[in-house]
């Protein structure tokens, strides 16, 4: 089969580069180059297409000639605006069996660069090359992702698991969902977060005050009592009755698996949201995270990555508090390359007054920077409630990058700020890669959590991305 070359606008052709009025003489898509580390240097990439332009007169060459030119200049001219306006390379690779595509960003026409030539039927056929400049990579039409583990609520049980996906660089995605039971109406924030680093699914997302897996151990701190309750994600809650108004240790997480080397997948870079509900008449504690490691019977932390938070909220029962813990290191002393025998994470809280509990579920770290430095964790606030609604994250060029839309995908309102965070890439050629939701009130309302809402339709659209072209089964 010969090698396919297009031109498309908006997902509509243009132009078929070897199929009258135009044939294609030669095309030899250029390659990124890579660093000694093995990066890609994926600058915009400038492409010779060698191809014959055929017209029954010299008028009509020169309007095949100017199509194409028009082409690439609207493609310079629209480059940043609506995704109708999106211009791309269409290649399939002679006997190859798979299309890609390409974002063109601007060209030119050169030629003829030999005498006019006349067939035996008088049409005009002269020889011109397509100067275009295309982003470096490549990527397939969008495919769904049969989901390995689909979300379920917003709890114990919102980790999205991934199968191994196509593709040879992290790829463009998008993804929606819907709340299929609880607070939906109070719902106005939503976040996702990816996991990729070690093994995946071997990452634990909630540090709970029981209940943990092989290998950990929660310590629970002077004034504080463990007890069994339906409405924390634990199915138990840590009560702090304080004594007095110091900043005191109430738990502390370790981690000591039989090997070391699967402290390593524990390592991360990760956003700390604590779950907790203050049984104070108004917001009286304060709450600071410390990461280290556990030397013989010694503890060694690295200094607190913020000051103590002062709770927001108070009261409630299935919706009760997030407080926002920052950043999250681990390990915080030491290498991220070398394994260690134990991982200490130790939650500190003050009463600014005694005479009041409080008490403590669970601790989300929701990863960041995995696939690509700054990338990998996005959160957005809406300013309507997400009810019946699709909340949309979309990482794909010229999309608006949260929003939600109706049952049709007709986008309803945008996210009301800035989008924090980073976009998602997914990691082609990796078993398990995980993604984590999450949804609570606005910033206004105290981003209150409620463990029982229920995801509804979970769907992740991706596209996969190549260096050169794809082969059978990567």
């Amino acid at each position: 089969m010969a090698t396919l070359l297009k031109i498309f606008v908006g997902g509509v052709e243009q132009a078929n580069l070897n199929n009258s009025p135009y044939l294609l003489v030669s095309f030899y898509p250029k390659e990124p180059k890579q660093d000694d580390k093995g990066n890609y240097d994926l600058s915009d990439i400038w492409d010779e297409i060698v191809l014959v332009v055929r017209g029954a007169s010299r008028d009509v060459w020169v309007e095949n000639k100017n199509k194409l030119e028009n082409l690439l200049v609207n493609a310079a001219r629209y480059q940043d605006r609506l995704v109708s306006s999106a211009h791309e390379l269409a290649y399939q690779p002679r006997d190859g069996s798979y299309t890609l595509y390409s974002e063109i960003k601007a060209g030119w026409v050169e030629g003829p660069r030999e005498p006019q030539t006349i067939d035996d039927s008088g049409v005009i056929a002269e020889r011109v090359v397509l100067h275009v400049l295309r982003r470096a990579t490549w990527e397939m039409t969008e495919q769904t992702v049969a989901l390995t583990t689909t979300p379920s609520d917003n709890g114990a049980n919102n980790k999205a698991l991934l199968p191994t996906l196509l593709g040879q660089l992290p790829a463009r995605c998008y993804l929606y969902f819907t709340i299929a039971g609880g607070n939906s109406a109070n719902c106005k924030r939503a976040v996702v977060s990816q996991r990729t680093r070690g093994t995946p699914s071997a990452f634990e997302h909630w540090l709970k005050v029981a209940g943990m897996g092989t290998g950990w151990s929660v310590t629970a701190g002077s004034g504080v009592a463990i007890a069994a309750d339906a409405n924390f994600i634990s199915g138990s809650k840590a009560t702090y009755t304080p004594s007095n108004t110091n900043l005191n240790e109430i738990l502390r997480w370790e981690y000591t698996p039989a090997t070391p080397a699967d402290t390593k997948k524990q390592f991360v870079d990760a956003l700390a949201l604590l779950r907790y509900r203050d049984n104070a008449a108004s917001p009286n504690f304060k709450f600071q995270l410390d990461l280290g490691v556990k030397v013989g019977s010694s503890y060694v932390y690295a200094p607190s990555t913020s000051d103590p938070i002062k709770t927001k909220m108070n009261g409630g029962t299935t919706e009760i508090g997030t407080l926002d813990l920052a950043l999250a290191r681990v390990p915080s002393v030491g290498s991220p390359d070398l394994e260690v025998v134990t991982l200490v994470y130790r939650l500190k809280c003050q009463a600014l007054q005694t005479g009041s509990t409080v008490d403590v579920d669970a601790l989300a770290l929701h990863p960041l920077s995995e696939a690509s430095p700054g990338k990998g964790l996005a959160v957005a606030e809406f300013p309507a409630a997400i009810a019946s609604n699709r909340v949309y994250f979309d990482f794909r060029t010229r999309r608006e990058r949260a929003y939600l839309a109706n049952g049709s995908s007709v986008k309803l309102v945008g996210a009301s700020d800035w989008i924090d965070g980073g976009e998602i890439l997914l990691m082609p050629g990796l078993a398990e890669q995980c993604l984590y939701l999450g949804v609570m009130t606005e910033a206004s309302n105290n981003f209150k959590h409620d463990k029982s809402v229920t995801f509804g339709s979970v769907t992740l659209v991706y596209k996969p991305r190549y260096v050169t072209a794809r082969g059978s089964t990567t």
